[in-house]
């Protein structure tokens, strides 16, 4: 799939680079989530708070002129993220949502992700480890 802007294209994404929908509302990335970014402002991932054993709530800051904004999160020694929350509302600009269902004493890695009219980015790959398992 391409983007264009004006004419150009300002970016190419692969089929295995987008989250697909499966069910029950879930999503998967297949691939590792890439995106050539072309201007405007990046989404910021935030940090990881209320950090349990099985759950933690993730922030991000977006862009006020995105279109869908979202977190996505996975296990740290893996490519791409196998779970997301979204669309968020990107007004106002700092969201956040909870990964639920992890695995306690586990390092995970989480990014903010959106989409403005001309363009799909991504924020820095941060990670988090939850709780000690009792």
């Amino acid at each position: 799939m391409n983007r264009t802007l004006k004419g150009k294209t300002i970016m190419k994404i692969k089929s295995s680079q987008i989250l697909k929908p499966l069910a029950f509302g879930t999503v998967l990335l297949l691939g590792l989530l890439t995106a050539v970014y072309a201007g405007g402002q990046k989404p910021i991932t935030g940090s990881a708070t209320k950090i349990t054993g099985n759950a933690a709530v993730l922030t991000g800051t977006f862009s006020p002129n995105a279109t869908f904004a979202s977190m996505g999160w996975g296990l740290a020694s893996d490519k791409g993220y196998s779970a997301n929350c979204g669309p968020l509302a990107t007004k106002p600009k700092t969201q956040s949502c909870r990964a639920s269902g992890l695995t306690c004493n586990t390092k995970y890695a989480y990014i903010a992700t959106q989409e403005t009219k001309n363009n799909s980015s991504i924020g820095a790959r941060k990670y988090f480890t939850t709780a000690a398992c009792k």
